[in-house]
């Protein structure tokens, strides 16, 4: 069935020139900074890794041009087969997501490294990247895949034609797919891109020690890959898709001049596609490190004094980069224990301060110690107290008088009032007044039990009783006599 405005093909085959010129600079630059990648650089960080990747894209999308080249050339005829159609397709789709994830990622590693230089550095490692390089692919060829489907030879009008999208019976499962490819694959890219792309301009035209011929340069490297990704990616996406949708149309919606503009400048678009993969190995691996480079504070005709420092260090900050990881690790765990700590140190001085010097007094005991510890180590671990003697002597004595003790106890308790006397015996009248009472209830008792009372009991001075009659105020008196202690003569 022919196409409602009949056949467009005379405008394809006329761009086969451009392609064919294409091929050899994409081919050649690609592969000269593998090359160069490989033999020249000594160690690899984000950026060269994602670069690998994206010049094996751009090596694999430049091997597909000769194919496209032979399909455009007049008149045009796809004599390589069913297979290879696919592959053609599956090849020129999955590089062509692969280069814009890529040049998304070197994009983000230049945001960081520039803007966040000491929070990404040492954070993001080299097995990092290579697992999401690895990422990168799985996910490209999931969806890639699908043109494997979709992709059919056809024959039109007696020319065999190999559809890049999908045949008109299954466009419209097609069309769908076509827009998230453009969504995911293509303008979430450009927003991550000119996100990173502007805060690295901010950062760098707002530090004072770059001067202005090196602010230049960095913004003519990052405004030619925003250009490049804008001039390139979006046109393609942008037209593929429109030419997409006009074929959806009915023959009575369609407007043929519009239809040829349209698919014309899809057909300008992908040549515009191609001509990026040979502008991207120079723009991203060759001049890649300049970005850094241009970051670097120059003054005069010569190097700056710090740049020369940092060329002489940065072999040693590589070979002490794992350590300086480790401690890394270390000092995050030592944190609280510091934080517990820190008071105490902050009073250890204080108490020092407090404590009288030590050194001096033990320097002075020192002679000293030394002359008695032989006498200490002649003395016996435990002298025995001369109290503890004592007391074991008297020990049996005290035992003997114990049941004694225990029946004068009572008897003790009773008297006690008049055990005090002494202390007062130096008055005779006033011991006088107070045993009187008791020396009457005395001499009654005495008289009812003892008849011989009656006549009178006496006590001479010499200790001998006597028998003279006696009142009570007598008889305290001699009694008040014999306890008073005898004076010194």
């Amino acid at each position: 069935m022919a196409p409602p405005c009949g056949n467009f093909s005379t405008f394809q085959e006329s761009l086969w020139p451009i392609l064919a010129a294409q091929f050899p600079p994409a081919l050649l630059a690609n592969g000269w900074a593998l090359s160069h990648l490989l033999t020249r650089r000594r160690s690899w960080h984000g950026g060269s890794i994602f670069s690998f990747h994206l010049l094996l894209t751009g090596t694999f999308y430049s091997l597909s041009l000769p194919l496209l080249v032979g399909y455009y050339y007049p008149p045009k005829d796809w004599p390589y087969g069913r297979v290879l159609c696919k592959l053609e397709r599956f090849f020129f789709t999955s590089n062509l997501y692969g280069g814009i994830f890529f040049v998304t990622s070197i994009s983000i590693t230049r945001f960081l490294g520039v803007v966040y230089p000491l929070r990404s550095h040492g954070r993001i490692q080299t097995r990092h990247v290579h697992l999401l390089s690895l990422g990168i692919w799985v996910l490209v060829l999931g969806i890639s895949a699908p043109t494997l489907i979709y992709s059919q030879l056809e024959e039109v009008g007696g020319v065999r034609e190999c559809w890049g999208s999908a045949t008109p019976g299954k466009l419209g499962e097609f069309y769908p797919y076509s827009l998230s490819l453009a969504g995911v694959g293509c303008v979430l890219p450009f927003l991550i891109n000119l996100s990173c792309y502007s805060l690295v301009i901010r950062v760098v035209f707002r530090n004072p020690r770059l001067d202005p011929r090196e602010k230049h340069k960095v913004g003519m490297l990052v405004g030619t890959g925003l250009v490049l990704f804008a001039f390139s990616y979006l046109p393609y996406h942008l037209f593929r898709n429109l030419n997409l949708g006009r074929r959806l149309l009915g023959a009575q919606e369609l407007d043929c001049g519009v239809s040829k503009v349209i698919h014309s400048m899809a057909q300008v678009s992908k040549v515009l596609v191609n001509l990026n993969i040979c502008l991207q190995p120079l723009l991203y691996a060759a001049l890649g490190d300049k970005l850094r480079s241009c970051c670097r504070s120059r003054r005069g005709n010569g190097p700056h004094q710090g740049e020369v420092v940092a060329q002489e260090v940065y072999p040693v900050a590589q070979e002490l980069l794992p350590v300086a990881q480790d401690q890394d690790v270390v000092a995050q765990e030592l944190p609280p224990v510091a934080q517990e700590l820190l008071p105490m140190a902050q009073e250890l001085p204080m108490v020092a301060q407090e404590l009288p010097p030590v050194a001096p007094v033990a320097q002075e005991l020192l002679p000293v110690a030394q002359e008695l510890l032989p006498v200490a180590q002649e003395l016996p671990l435990v002298a025995p107290r001369q109290d503890d003697v004592v007391a074991q002597d008297h020990l049996p004595v005290a035992q003997e008088h114990l049941p004694l003790a225990q029946e004068l106890y009572p008897v003790d308790q009773e008297i006690h009032p008049v055990a005090q006397l002494p202390l007062v015996a130096q008055d005779p009248d006033v011991v006088a007044q107070e045993l009187l009472p008791v020396a009457q209830e005395v001499h009654s008792v005495a008289q009812e039990i003892h008849p011989v009372s009656r006549g009178g009991l006496g006590v001479s001075r010499d200790g001998a009783s006597t028998t003279a009659p006696m009142d009570s105020v007598g008889w305290a008196k001699t009694l008040n006599h014999q306890v008073q202690p005898s004076k010194p003569a």
